[in-house]
C-alpha cells in the first residue's frame, strides 16, 4: 500500500511538473506526462499528457545534420522540403520527415537554400560566397558561380525572383548580387549597405511599377534598401535603430515585413505604389531574443518569425497580434518555410533538428477551423451519421456543412438564412436536418445537395432538432417552447407539444426512434413517444435552464447539460438521478454517451470538454486547447474518438484510447528525459529516462 501511495505521488509530481512546462517546452511536458503514466496511469497524468499533446505543434522531425541546421525550403508542390547546414550538406526531406537523398556541396558551411518557382531547381549558398544551382530531378549541379564574379564572403540569403529568371544573393561582403538563373552568369552588383546583408525578397510582380523589378534587402548597418533592380539603383533606404536580419514580401504585395536585433517583427504597409509611402504598420513585440527570420503564409494572413529566443512565433497580420508561439527547440531557430497549403511550417535550428509544426490552426488531435473564413464564425453544433462515415456542423455564418469523417474533407455546403443551431444525420448519413434562425428546419438529402423537405415552421428561431436513424421522422424544439413532430419525407407535422414555459434547448431521439427527450429553459426535461401524447416528467434535479439531453446507445440513461454547471445521467426505468458530474466552470451546453455507454462527455462555456468514468471510480479527462465556448460534442460511432464544436470556430477530434495518445506523444519527441529534468520532479526523486522513438 505505501509502495502504491508513492507511485501515486510520484505520478501525480511528474504531471503537475509536465503542466508547469507546457508554454516553455512542449517537448519536455510530453516526456514528463508519459514517464507519470509510466509511474501510474493517474487522473492528473492523463489530463497532462493530454494538455501536452495538445499544445505541441511538432508533426516530425527531420533528423540527419551532424550540426546546426541553417536554413530550410519547400517545394513549390508541397512535396518535399530541403535543409541545409553547417556540416556542408544539402538533404531533401518527404513531407513526412523521412530523408530521401543528401548531398555534400562543395564550399563549406551552407547557410541559405532557395526553390525556383517552377521547382526544378534548387540553389544553395555556401560559406565560400559561391551560389550553386542543383537540378531537383536528377541531383546534379548545372552551374556554380564563378569564383571571380562571387562573394569575398559568406551568403547569408539566396532567392529566385517570381518568374524564376534571376537569382539573387546576399552576403556577409556587405553586397546583394544578381545573377542569371539559366546560366549563373553576373548581372549585376547592388552595393551599398554598409554591413553584413543577411536578408533579400523580391517583391511580387504586382507590386512592380512599369519597367521595374523590386527587391528589399535588410542588413546588420541597419537599413532596408528598396532596389530596383532593373534599373540597378536604391529606390528608398529605411534607417532602423538596430540591425536588420530579415525582410520579406506578402503574397500579395500588401505587406512587407521585417525582423531586427530589437527583439521586433514590424509589418509594413506597402499598399501605396510608391515606396516612400510605405510606413510601419504593426510593431510586433513577444520574442525575447534578435529575429532571425520572417516569412509570410501563402494566403498573406499569417506572419511567421525565428528567433534566438529558440522560439518560432505565427503572427495575424490583418489584427496585428500573436496567434501561437511554437516553442521547444534547443537553440537558436534560424530558417523557416511555409507549405505551399499553408498548413505546415517547417524550421531549422542550431540544436541540428529541422522541425514540421502543424500550423493549420489546430493540430493531430483536431482538424483546422471547420469553416476557415475567420475566427469569429462560430460553431454551434455537430453530430455524426450512425455509420461513422459523416460528420455535419452547423454555425453561426448560416451554414451547414457536411464533411468526410475519417479524412476530415468538406463535402457540401447547406444554407439558411440565418445561424445553424443544430443538425442531425440519419444512420446511413442520406439524410440531414438542419434547424435554424431563420424560424425553419430543412431535411436534405445529403447526396445531392437538395431539400427533400423544406420550411418545418416554428414561430421564432428553431434551438434544435434532430432526425430518425431511419431518417423518416424529424423532430424540432423552438424558442416559442414548442416541440413538434413531422414526417421527414411528406414535411407533414404528426404532433405538436407545449410543455415548456420557456424556450426548447434540446431534443434527443432514442436508438428506437421512438421515444423523444425534450430539455426546457424552465429546468424541465420531458420525456415523449413519436406516436403517443403520453408525458413522462423528470423530476428538476437543475434548477436552472436545461440545455442539451441525450440517449446512451441502449437507451437506458439519458444524460442533461444545464447552465447550473452541471450534467446529471439519468436512470430512465426508474426515472432517478444516476450520476450527477460536478466540476465545469460554467454552463454544461451540451453532452454525450460514448457508443458503449461507459463515458460521458461535456461540453462547457468553461472552454474545456470532460470526459467522464461512469464506473465507480467516478474520474475524469480534462480537455483544453479551445479559445472560446465549448457548446457541442458528438461521439463517432465507429473510431476511438470524439468531436467538439466551439465558439472559436474549431472543430476538434480528440482521441480516447490512451495507448493511442502515447503512441502520438513519442511521435512528438526525438529524446528520453535527461536525469537534470527528473531531478526536478517536487518530491525529490529522480525517474527513469524513456526511451526516444526510433
Amino acid at each position: 500500500r505505501a509502495d502504491a501511495q508513492a507511485r501515486t505521488a510520484r505520478s501525480q509530481a511528474l504531471a503537475a511538473r509536465a503542466v508547469e512546462q507546457l508554454p516553455l517546452d512542449p517537448e519536455e511536458s510530453i516526456l514528463l506526462a508519459l514517464q507519470a503514466i509510466n509511474e501510474e496511469s493517474t487522473a492528473e497524468a492523463e489530463n497532462a499528457l493530454i494538455r501536452a499533446v495538445q499544445t505541441s505543434r511538432v508533426s516530425a522531425y527531420l533528423i540527419g545534420h551532424t550540426d546546426s541546421v541553417e536554413d530550410v525550403a519547400y517545394r513549390p508542390d508541397g512535396k518535399e522540403i530541403a535543409t541545409v547546414g553547417v556540416d556542408g550538406t544539402l538533404r531533401f526531406w518527404t513531407v513526412d520527415g523521412a530523408e530521401s537523398m543528401s548531398l555534400t556541396v562543395p564550399g563549406g558551411e551552407l547557410r541559405a537554400v532557395a526553390y525556383s518557382p517552377d521547382g526544378s531547381a534548387i540553389a544553395v549558398g555556401a560559406e565560400d560566397g559561391r551560389a550553386r544551382v542543383y537540378d531537383t530531378a536528377t541531383h546534379t549541379l548545372r552551374y556554380e558561380t564563378a569564383a571571380a564574379d562571387s562573394h569575398t564572403k559568406a551568403i547569408k540569403d539566396i532567392t529566385f525572383s517570381g518568374d524564376g529568371t534571376l537569382l539573387a544573393t546576399a552576403s556577409g561582403d556587405k553586397e546583394v548580387r544578381i545573377w542569371n538563373a539559366q546560366s549563373g552568369e553576373l548581372n549585376q552588383p547592388l552595393p551599398g549597405h554598409t554591413d553584413e546583408v543577411y536578408g533579400i525578397a523580391f517583391a511580387p510582380a504586382s507590386k512592380n511599377p512599369p519597367g521595374m523589378l523590386l527587391l528589399a534587402s535588410a542588413g546588420l548597418d541597419g537599413r532596408i534598401i528598396i532596389w530596383d533592380v532593373a534599373g540597378g539603383f536604391a529606390l528608398r533606404e529605411i534607417r532602423w535603430s538596430t540591425p536588420v536580419h530579415d525582410v520579406a514580401f506578402s503574397p500579395d504585395g500588401s505587406f512587407m515585413a521585417t525582423g531586427a536585433q530589437d527583439n521586433l517583427v514590424v509589418l509594413w504597409d506597402t499598399a501605396p505604389g510608391d515606396v516612400e509611402q510605405w510606413v510601419p504598420l504593426y510593431r510586433l513585440p513577444g520574442h525575447t531574443g534578435w529575429v532571425r527570420k520572417v516569412e509570410f503564409s501563402p494566403d498573406g494572413r499569417t506572419l511567421a518569425s525565428s528567433s534566438w529566443d529558440n522560439t518560432a512565433r505565427l503572427w495575424d497580420t490583418v489584427a496585428g497580434r500573436t496567434i501561437q508561439s511554437l516553442a521547444g527547440s534547443k537553440g537558436w531557430v534560424y530558417g523557416l518555410a511555409f507549405a505551399p497549403d499553408g498548413r505546415s511550417l517547417v524550421t531549422s535550428s542550431i540544436d541540428g533538428y529541422g522541425r514540421i509544426w502543424n500550423v493549420a490552426n489546430e493540430q493531430d488531435l483536431m482538424i483546422e477551423r471547420a469553416y476557415g473564413v475567420s475566427n469569429d464564425v462560430r460553431i454551434h453544433s455537430l453530430a455524426y451519421s450512425g455509420d461513422g462515415r459523416y460528420l455535419a456542423t452547423g454555425g453561426f455564418d448560416n451554414t451547414a456543412r457536411l464533411w468526410d469523417a475519417a479524412t476530415h474533407e468538406p463535402l457540401r455546403p447547406f444554407l439558411h438564412y440565418d445561424v445553424v443551431y443544430d443538425v442531425s444525420l440519419s444512420a446511413d448519413g442520406s439524410r440531414l436536418l438542419t434547424a435554424s434562425a431563420d424560424r425553419s428546419a430543412i431535411v436534405w438529402d445529403t447526396a445531392t445537395g437538395e431539400p427533400v423537405v423544406e420550411f418545418l415552421r416554428h414561430n421564432t428561431t428553431i434551438n434544435s432538432g434532430v432526425i430518425s436513424r431511419d431518417g423518416r421522422v424529424a423532430v424540432t424544439g423552438g424558442a416559442d417552447g414548442e416541440t413538434r413532430v413531422w414526417d421527414a419525407t411528406s414535411g407533414a407535422e404528426l404532433r405538436h407539444w407545449n410543455d415548456c414555459a420557456g424556450q426548447v434547448f434540446g431534443v434527443a431521439m432514442a436508438r428506437d426512434d421512438r421515444r423523444i427527450a425534450i430539455a426546457c429553459g424552465d429546468s424541465r426535461i420531458y420525456l415523449r413517444t413519436v406516436d403517443g401524447d403520453e408525458r413522462i416528467d423528470l423530476p428538476d434535479e437543475h434548477g436552472a435552464e436545461v440545455t442539451g439531453v441525450a440517449f446512451s446507445t441502449d437507451g437506458r440513461y439519458l444524460v442533461s447539460a444545464s447552465k447550473d454547471q452541471t450534467a446529471v445521467v439519468w436512470d430512465l426505468e426508474s426515472r432517478q438521478v444516476s450520476r450527477r458530474l460536478s466540476g465545469h466552470a460554467n454552463r454544461v451546453h451540451n453532452a454525450a454517451f460514448s457508443p458503449d455507454g461507459t463515458q460521458v462527455a461535456t461540453a462547457s462555456w468553461d472552454k474545456t470538454v470532460r470526459l467522464w468514468a461512469l464506473d465507480q471510480s467516478g474520474s475524469y479527462r480534462n480537455f483544453s486547447g479551445a479559445a472560446d465556448r465549448v457548446i457541442d460534442v458528438a461521439f463517432n460511432p465507429v473510431r476511438g474518438e470524439f468531436a467538439t464544436a466551439a465558439y472559436d470556430g474549431a472543430v476538434r477530434f480528440y482521441l480516447l484510447d490512451q495507448e493511442e495518445l502515447k503512441q502520438l506523444a513519442r511521435r512528438k519527441v526525438v529524446r528520453p528525459l535527461t536525469p537534470a529534468e527528473c531531478e526536478l520532479v517536487p518530491d525529490g526523486r529522480g525517474c527513469a529516462g524513456i526511451d526516444a522513438p526510433p
